[in-house]
């Protein structure tokens, strides 16, 4: 997936979603919400480090 988007607009796009992500939800459903996105957010950067992983075998 090749988007360029400049650091702006990136962080008005996350305020948008956490606002709408975080409608109609108590504080505790947000906080769990916001920490499976920052466990997937960093998986996915320390997945960005490893070109050579292979995501799709299976787990032993």
């Amino acid at each position: 997936m090749d988007v360029l988007l400049d650091s702006r607009t990136l962080v008005v796009a996350a305020v948008i979603l956490a606002c709408i992500l975080s409608k109609e939800r108590t504080e505790t459903e947000m906080a769990q919400l916001a920490a499976f996105l920052t466990v997937a957010g960093d998986t996915l950067a320390l997945l960005a480090f490893q070109p050579n992983c292979d995501c799709d075998s299976p787990i032993e």
